[in-house]
């Protein structure tokens, strides 16, 4: 396959979808997923990767709608996650944990084959060495990888390494109570695609990819400034955020609503939301609509998780399960210090990280409390760590992904960091970014990749990441990772159920309840003969003192920019 192969299936595909020709999209869809997965392959240099990519973001939402209009939910399925998340998918497909049970002669073929094609890899910029010999050594390399790939690929229950997952091994994700369903929106409406373990279905909406952006960011009739909208109250206009979810939530109910209606029939207690594009920037667990002459959101109905792509769902379930019987071990960073100029600390993250080690057993957390936490202490103390509880700064860096990162005292440790060095968080089972905007992905180039912090995560081998979706109020945040944690380490609830849990709690809690929930914690610290840190007693506690003494029926935080940033991934 060329660059005009490619070029010549993307204009085919485009042309077919003007003249709503599906039948003939979904035909040129197949020529632009081999032609791209070809010239992806041949790349040596993530970088390299990543332009390539570029040149077919949205054309996998495009083919899955065509698949639904003639009524294929199974092969829009398999359309929408081919374009999602590949690089991510290709770092976890060549680290997947059954390559452990290949015989010992094609595993040891692999693991050569795959280490001399990262050696060629990083040495694919050296000028020192003839560029004719380079080429030759590297089409070597490529074609031993090649043939010891395909090997695997003849074994039973292999047939998808390093490929897109086929329909039969997505539905193998899928759980009866708990479906998978793909969201994506293309220039001509939006498709969902429920995957059931049993069946597909598909749903159409008029939401298309206009819309989509109007509800993202508002402009004046010039279209010269912006005005409003979601993605500038997310990323930087705070007292945008609450008119615009008022606008936001009530339009994702309008999308959801015959998605939880199915969900119903199904008997369903969750969802794995797959969403493309920058539908994956949404608060979809929060979308608002009427149900029986009552307004909820779809959290009150279920349970929510998101996934990057059903590929890195099958492997961070795989990840799970080989480590639910390891040591209990918290590594946590609270208000790291110094922060950068025209940065405010964060008062009460020190606060929520002492709140949380008091319900663990002593001897159980690694906690670092302000000029501790740094880039090295941090990472030192992760080897061998099962949970991460981070609260600090966190930004998005919009001109570079993987230049977003965690604010710690000696500066950033970036996604580009947390992908080269991974080592330390291999054992973490989940990871709580508890700071600012750490579930925002790239939304301008690659939108399909996921390129964000619960990504990198991912990649570097935790298992879930529960991260935020705008920048958080500590002083809220605090309350609900408090509680949150309670419901795990008391309640023994799984991070998912908790945190659904944690969030309808604080929307719904009164100052009179915030008054009993305070003594029930005093009590709860005093019946285990332990007093309660003066951190948390001199700054958090008589922050939502001050609010026991307003009128006890308010709901402090009932507006939904206080609880429902925070997503499970």
């Amino acid at each position: 396959f060329s660059d005009i192969a490619l070029l010549s299936a993307h204009t085919w595909l485009l042309w077919a979808a003007e003249r709503s020709s599906w039948r003939e999209v979904i035909e040129a869809s197949r020529y632009v997923r081999q032609a791209s997965a070809a010239l992806v392959a041949a790349q040596w240099q993530r970088s390299d990767k990543a332009n390539r990519l570029k040149d077919t973001q949205g054309l996998a939402a495009l083919g899955a709608y065509a698949h639904a209009k003639v009524e294929d939910p199974a092969g829009a399925a398999e359309a929408v996650e081919s374009g999602l998340a590949r690089l991510l998918g290709e770092s976890l497909e060549a680290t997947r944990r059954d390559l452990e049970h290949l015989p010992d002669a094609l595993g040891t073929r692999l693991r050569e084959a795959m280490e001399r094609w990262s050696a060629a890899m990083a040495a694919s910029g050296d000028g020192a060495s003839d560029g004719r010999q380079q080429h030759i050594d590297r089409t070597a390399v490529r074609a031993e990888r090649d043939a010891a790939i395909e090997a695997v690929r003849a074994l039973p229950g292999y047939e998808d390494f390093l490929r897109s997952l086929s329909f039969d091994r997505i539905q193998a994700q899928a759980r009866p109570d708990q479906p998978l369903a793909y969201l994506a929106a293309t220039e001509r409406g939006s498709v969902m695609i429920l995957v059931w373990p049993d069946r597909a279905e598909a749903i159409l909406s008029d939401l298309d990819e206009a819309a989509l952006n109007t509800l993202m960011v508002e402009t004046d009739a010039e279209r010269q400034n912006v005005t409003g909208g979601y993605l500038p109250a997310a990323l930087a206009r705070s007292d945008w955020l609450s008119p615009a979810l008022a606008k936001l939530l009530p339009a994702l109910g309008k999308l959801l609503a015959p998605l939880a209606e199915k969900l119903r029939a199904g008997s369903a207690r969750g969802v794995v939301f797959i969403p493309s594009g920058r539908l994956g920037l949404l608060p979809l667990h929060a979308a608002r609509y009427e149900v029986g002459g009552q307004i909820k959101h779809l959290l009150d109905e279920f349970e929510i998780s998101y996934a990057p792509s059903a590929q890195s769902y099958k492997e961070a379930k795989s990840r799970a399960e080989t480590r639910t019987v390891a040591p209990f071990c918290l590594v946590g960073v609270g208000n790291p210090l110094p922060v950068p100029e025209g940065v405010r600390p964060l008062d009460f993250a020190a606060p929520e990280l002492s709140s949380i080690v008091e319900l663990l057993p002593t001897g159980s957390a690694k906690p670092l409390y302000e000029h501790d936490a740094t880039k090295p202490a941090l990472l030192a103390a992760l080897h061998g760590a099962t949970l991460a509880h981070l609260s600090c700064h966190g930004n998005f860096a919009l001109d570079d992904p993987l230049d977003s990162g965690l604010l710690l005292g000696d500066g950033t440790l970036t996604l580009r960091e947390i992908l080269d060095r991974p080592e330390p968080f291999a054992a973490v089972r989940l990871a709580v970014l508890s700071a600012c905007q750490t579930s925002v992905t790239d939304f301008n180039n690659l939108p399909d990749e996921a390129i964000g912090l619960p990504a990198g995560c991912l990649q570097a081998g935790v298992s879930a990441v529960v991260g935020t979706l705008w920048s958080v109020y500590d002083e809220s945040t605090a309350l609900l990772m408090t509680r949150f944690y309670e419901l795990i380490l008391n309640d023994r609830q799984a991070p998912c159920a908790a945190l659904r849990t944690a969030q309808r709690w604080l929307r719904e809690l009164t100052n009179a309840d915030l008054g009993e929930y305070l003594v029930h914690h005093q009590n709860l610290m005093i019946a285990r003969q332990q007093a309660l840190p003066q951190r948390l007693s001199a700054q958090l506690e008589q922050a939502l003192t001050d609010k026991v003494l307003r009128q006890p029926s308010e709901r402090p935080y009932a507006d939904p920019m206080f609880w429902l940033s925070l997503i499970h991934i």
